[in-house]
């Protein structure tokens, strides 16, 4: 992957001159995405150069933390004018977006990011289950405070329609404007949209599960609230995680053995299959084709990792696995039996 990245560098000047017309554009969110994606190519050169003079960086825990403060202070002008927009706008979009760079990038207390709230974004979006985790998750770090607006959060997660984390970054951009470019200036400004999503975390799913176990479960409506969130994490565009957390709630909720065991089987049989396909590719390295074919595998993982923002990463996967060539039992054993050892 290094090295398809390195050959990609010769499109760089092209990219960041079409990253910054569409940051110039008059349309919020497209600013908003253009700027997510600078700052994405900022951080990830920084990073490479600091590397490329420190050899040795990766082995070290102080020298990584330095690298770390380093290439999220190399980005702040660009989580600052997100910032700026997302807290002067009423669209929930940008805010998202700019939730998401902050999270990514920046001490959340310095700067326009100290302005971002998920409350806010919450009370932009009040239909995004993503908006009032982020909500819960910050409400979770006050040490048990807030404990009305906590349950508040909880409601609201077990009564939304849609979980929309807006890191599908693309459908804000102009993308018909992509088949103008040549294969290497697509395929890097796809590369940087992989680089995004990875920099974005996910909510914390651990007050979720904490407020669905135990004694509180006697109560009748904390009881239907975690029911109806357990089914949510398994809505269609959910992720892989939302599963394994369903079937944990699922489970501390007394669900039928045999529809935890089958959850728990696709769960891992997915795992298993990312497993073969990872022994796969390095076994392949042994050849020219197989390289060749590695590199390809790789240039498709842009492609595939837009197909599952757009539809939902545990969709994606199921679908493959469907297609899968290898029996679910023995990739099931692939995740399992290491655990018996």
């Amino acid at each position: 992957m290094r090295q398809i990245q390195q050959s990609l560098k010769r499109a760089d000047p092209d990219v960041t001159l079409i990253l910054q017309r569409w940051a110039n554009n008059s349309d919020s969110r497209r600013r908003a995405a253009a700027l997510s994606l600078l700052a994405t190519k900022k951080y990830e050169d920084f990073r490479q150069n600091f590397l490329n003079t420190h050899a040795s960086c990766e082995s070290s825990r102080e020298c990584e933390l330095q690298m770390l403060k380093l290439s999220n202070n190399a980005v702040r002008s660009e989580l600052a004018f997100i910032a700026k927009m997302a807290i002067y706008s009423s669209d929930p979009i940008v805010y998202g977006m700019a939730f998401n760079a902050c999270n990514a990038w920046s001490d959340m207390t310095i700067d326009f990011c100290a302005q971002i709230s998920a409350a806010q974004w919450a009370h932009l979006d009040p239909d995004n289950g993503i908006a009032w985790m982020r909500t819960l998750e910050q409400l979770g770090a006050a040490s048990g405070k807030n404990q009305s607006a906590i349950e508040n959060a909880l409601y609201r997660i077990s009564q939304v329609n849609r979980f929309d984390a807006h890191f599908d970054i693309l459908s804000s951009l102009p993308e018909d404007e992509l088949t103008r470019y040549d294969y290497v200036t697509r395929t890097s400004i796809e590369n940087l949209v992989t680089l995004y999503w990875a920099n974005s975390p996910l909510p914390a799913y651990s007050p979720i599960v904490n407020a669905c176990k135990g004694a509180v479960l006697n109560d009748a409506n904390r009881r239907y609230m975690c029911e109806q969130i357990a089914g949510k994490l398994q809505r269609e565009n959910s992720f892989l995680i939302d599963h394994g957390i369903s079937r944990r709630i699922g489970e501390n909720l007394g669900w039928n053995k045999s529809k935890i065991q089958t959850m728990f089987d696709e769960f891992d049989a997915i795992r298993g299959m990312m497993i073969d396909r990872d022994r796969r590719s390095k076994a392949a390295l042994v050849s020219h084709e197989g390289v060749r074919q590695a590199c390809t595998t790789e240039l498709n993982w842009f492609g595939l990792i837009r197909t599952q923002m757009k539809v939902g990463e545990f969709k994606s996967l199921r679908a493959e696995l469907a297609k899968y060539d290898v029996p679910r039992e023995t990739l099931i054993r692939l995740v399992r039996e290491p655990l018996k050892k």
